[in-house]
């Protein structure tokens, strides 16, 4: 879910960014849950903390080893962390 968050907060601030003042809403249909995502002061320096490291990720000349967690069976890049070479 923090993954979803992030990427929905992404898309408020690039729109921000272009003169629109937009919120978005989350859907887990399968928890029965919605969660409303409004960009704020917080939510863009989490979203900045977030892009940072994903920036100092991208930079090092050896990606780090991939780490199972919960999220892993159900995730559409699985093959990325978990395929054989």
């Amino acid at each position: 879910m923090k993954s979803a968050k992030m990427q929905l907060l992404y898309y408020l601030d690039t729109l921000r960014q272009m003169g629109m003042d937009a919120k978005g809403e989350l859907l887990f249909p399968e928890e029965r849950k919605k969660e409303s995502v409004e960009w704020t002061e917080d939510a863009k320096q989490e979203l900045e903390r977030a892009m940072e490291d994903i920036r100092r990720i991208a930079r090092m000349p050896v990606p780090p080893a991939p780490e199972k967690i919960q999220f892993c069976g159900k995730c559409a890049y699985r093959e990325y962390c978990w395929a054989e070479e």
